[in-house]
């Protein structure tokens, strides 16, 4: 299951649902570009949609294909 937070949040405000969903689902919470961990958008770079995507795609080689999508506010949008 793939959990995106919104803006102003990070994969962390996530953590009370994964610990409920673990049980049922392998939960992935990550940072979106610019929140949380330290992956700033790249400089230069002109901000994309594609671009979230393409950052989460290495993320969900362990769901072959086939997973969850779960986002609210920004999330929901990427």
């Amino acid at each position: 299951m793939l959990l995106l937070h919104g803006s102003a949040g990070g994969g962390a405000l996530w953590r009370q649902t994964v610990a409920e969903l673990q049980p049922l689902y392998r939960c992935l919470a990550p940072d979106l570009i610019g929140y949380g961990a330290p992956m700033a958008w790249p400089q230069g770079e002109p901000f994309t949609l594609d671009a979230e995507r393409l950052a989460l795609e290495p993320l969900l080689n362990c769901c072959a294909g086939t997973f969850h999508l779960v986002g609210y506010s920004y999330g929901g949008v990427v």
